[in-house]
């Protein structure tokens, strides 16, 4: 177990711990921290203390950083404000929550404040719990249930990393894990389908957007349209299987309306269907044609015709 001492706020120290944030006001602000790996995670205790100081996470760090996890963490004592993603919460003593490194955030501090944090890959929690994004910014009770269930397991991490050997502590990183996104998944079901898909709904708006303004581009992409919208691979895919499609069906459809549009909107003046079908990335008039009829019903000379 690693001790590190911050008698004020040191950025270089805060990076080798988390990543790189910034303080904004209480000058006295400080902490003690004690950090020990979890397999390919790493588990932190955190005792800060001082005058009310806010820690952000801005767009200029996150566009320099190369860091890709997600931080859970586990109020101990004390309270903290987090905010993200347009929503806030209270960390108090058994509050659980979510922080996103690749999304800006503040947590404001008023005074003493500790906390268990875990620090693990992005791919891991989307692996268990796609849909972590709707819970940017809120908490979840640690009183009953597997919530309880999964703090107990994050105190019991804290306690034991120091001894475990390496495939022990990887085997208890996935089991907390596997909890943690459980207990999440548990208590979203209790919500309204409108509470708990809102987030979702803004992401499938925001891609959607995205493919509809780039649909000229023949690089469109889900590394482009991933990294573009502030979300992974994984995840984009995911946003698409919840309503029953996939991500390529939904650009190809959008590029056959484009093209409809195109052929029917120019009068006499309007290019012909190869070169409306090779601007929009079709590469074979033939299979273009066969796709834009089963969608539409006609050819697209018939629609060019119109």
């Amino acid at each position: 177990m690693q001790v590190l001492r911050m008698p004020r706020f040191t950025p270089g120290l805060m990076s080798d711990i988390f990543y790189e944030v910034e303080q904004v006001g209480g000058k006295d602000f400080g902490g003690v921290f004690l950090r020990s790996g979890l397999g390919d995670a790493d588990i932190v205790y955190s005792s800060s203390w001082g005058s009310p100081a806010r820690v952000v996470r801005t767009e200029q760090a996150i566009r320099k950083s190369r860091v890709d996890v997600v931080l859970i963490v586990l109020g101990v004592a004390g309270e903290a404000e987090l905010s993200q993603d347009g929503r806030s919460t209270l960390l108090r003593r058994g509050s659980l929550a979510l922080i996103d490194s690749n999304r800006t955030y503040e947590i404001k501090v008023a005074k003493a404040w500790k906390a268990i944090w875990l620090k693990i890959p992005r791919q891991a929690l989307e692996a268990r719990l796609f849909t972590y994004r709707d819970w940017l910014g809120q908490s979840l009770s640690t009183s009953h249930g597997l919530g309880y269930i999964a703090s107990q397991m994050i105190h019991a991490c804290l306690r034991a990393a120091k001894v475990l050997e390496d495939v022990e502590a990887r085997f208890l990183a996935n089991s907390v894990l596997d909890v943690i996104a459980t207990a999440f998944a548990n208590a979203a079901k209790s919500e309204s389908e409108g509470a708990r898909s809102r987030h979702t709904e803004t992401m499938l708006q925001r891609v959607n957007k995205f493919i509809e303004t780039n649909i000229q581009n023949s690089d469109l992409s889900p590394a482009l349209i991933s990294r573009s919208c502030g979300i992974s691979e994984r995840y984009l895919r995911q946003l698409f299987a919840s309503r029953g499609t996939t991500m390529t069906t939904v650009i190809r459809s959008k590029r056959l309306e484009e093209c409809r549009r195109r052929l029917g909107g120019f009068g006499n003046c309007s290019p012909s269907v190869t070169e409306v079908a090779f601007s929009l990335g079709f590469e074979n008039i033939s299979s273009f044609n066969r796709a834009f009829k089963a969608r539409f019903g006609v050819t697209p000379r018939q629609v060019k015709g119109t």
